[in-house]
């Protein structure tokens, strides 16, 4: 389980788009493709929060 934990704190200090997409696939050959899914899910629920809060 720390294993996941650091993959988290990784994923949170680097900013999404500047993420490639050979990273993501070196996350998946590792056996991360959940958790790489789970990180782009909150990505989108905290991009769409941030367009709400934009909204009003």
């Amino acid at each position: 389980m720390p294993k996941k934990k650091s993959a988290w704190a990784c994923r949170d200090i680097c900013k999404p788009e500047e993420r490639s997409s050979v990273e993501d696939m070196r996350w998946q050959e590792e056996g991360k493709l959940e958790l790489i899914l789970e990180n782009k899910r909150w990505n989108r629920i905290k991009t769409n929060n941030e367009a709400k809060k934009n909204q009003n």
